[in-house]
């Protein structure tokens, strides 16, 4: 079914494993050990799926990891890295490029899920344009700029408004669907009626030969969560932003607009440091059902509210949950949800009270930590509004410095 290249320097005897729960589900497996010469083998097996495994308190091959990642012919090939519970090593393999990561010891079942997800994202993505192609006899493709869940993001050139740069996002999925549709048509629809600063402009979309598209402004910068796997931001700095973010809450509501995925991938911070909200994809108006492209749950695990878990009806507090999580994670470098699975993240989410900022990280006042906390509150009845939060993140821009 699958080409798989495993990476195993260990002593724990997972070769057994793989080879039984691999090649049991059909897959063609490469298992190696003790090479310093990763891209050789790489080339002559041309994987689908690269695993990598880390001693816990060695990473050299966290350093393969990178390497591979940093070729061009592998830079979009998924990776999955099993290693211990160490909260560095897992930050240090995720910000080295690694798609999917299981903790030690493996469990079968995770092993099937995490390859499972991984050939799923590579068939559907498995026909990328290439730079030069024209598509939709109009945008220029210049390069990849990311990958998501159901999308293909490109920097592109409008060849009709003078080669003016956009990002071009493609929708893709193997099949047509309603939910498919719905979704389209919601992610333009909300974005066709928004103008504001602080949000990703929409400057066209369509569907050709069953490929659905958006072209918004394309942003020159970083995303926030590339800015935070470096450093964490100074509580002032990430007071500033949420400000920000707060008032494109406020601006969406008066359209009835959720947006549904606030995390820090889909905040960029330009060149120039303005804030720009991004990726409406799974946005939608307040009187809407929840509707995704597989008919399933959509959004980040890490930061999804309570409510929008168990189905309820939703507002605007499920932004304002997402962005409190956005907030710990930004000053702490820290997710305050963590989980060896999808499925005990959600039960987190639904059932643990978040740690307290102010205990975990130093050097946050007491305000900020209460804010995050109220943001928190699982209950969204009891959660703050939107117009206090915004005022409470006022009143801590204004304090002295």
């Amino acid at each position: 079914m699958a080409k798989i290249f495993i990476l195993d320097d260990s002593k724990d005897g997972y070769k057994d494993l793989y080879e039984r729960v691999l090649n049991t589900g059909g897959h063609d497996i490469l298992y190696i050990t003790g090479t310093t010469d990763i891209l050789k083998p790489l080339f002559q097996f041309k994987p689908d799926v690269v695993v990598i495994n880390v001693e816990d308190g060695d990473t050299t091959n966290i350093s393969r990891l990178s390497e591979v990642k940093k070729h061009p012919n592998f830079s979009h090939t998924p990776v999955l890295v099993v290693l211990g519970e160490s909260q560095n090593e897992i930050n240090l393999a995720m910000s080295s490029g690694a798609n999917e990561y299981i903790l030690k010891p493996i469990r079968e079942t995770d092993l099937t899920s995490r390859i499972s997800i991984l050939l799923n994202r590579v068939n559907l993505f498995n026909d990328e344009f290439a730079p030069g192609t024209i598509f939709a006899r109009r945008y220029r493709i210049l390069s990849l700029l990311g990958k998501g869940g159901d999308s293909t993001v490109y920097q592109a050139e409008d060849t009709s408004q003078n080669d003016s740069h956009v990002a071009l996002k493609i929708l893709k999925l193997k099949k047509d669907s309603e939910n498919f549709t719905a979704q389209f048509e919601r992610e333009t629809s909300g974005l066709e009626k928004l103008n504001h600063p602080n949000i990703v402009k929409l400057l066209g979309h369509g569907k050709i030969e069953g490929v659905y598209y958006v072209v918004t402004e394309f942003i020159k910068g970083r995303n926030l969560g590339d800015i935070i796997k470096e450093s964490p931001l100074s509580e002032e700095s990430a007071v500033e932003l949420a400000l920000q973010v707060a008032e494109v809450f406020k601006y969406m509501n008066t359209f009835g607009i959720i947006h549904r995925d606030i995390k820090p991938d889909n905040i960029l911070i330009s060149d120039e440091g303005e804030v720009k909200v991004v990726d409406f994809g799974l946005s939608r108006e307040e009187h809407q059902q929840t509707v995704s492209i597989r008919g399933e749950m959509s959004g980040t695990p890490q930061y999804l509210a309570p409510e929008y878990i168990d189905g309820k009806n939703l507002s605007n507090k499920v932004d304002i949950y997402s962005l409190g999580i956005t907030l710990f994670y930004m000053t702490s470098g820290i997710l305050p949800f963590q989980g060896r699975t999808p499925m005990a993240l959600l039960n987190k989410q639904l059932n643990e009270p978040p740690p307290v900022l102010s205990e975990t990280t130093h050097g946050i006042s007491q305000e900020f930590s209460d804010l995050i906390g109220r943001m928190l509150i699982k209950n969204p009845d009891e959660r703050i509004p939107l117009d206090e939060l915004i005022s409470v993140l006022q009143q801590l821009s204004a304090r002295p410095s």
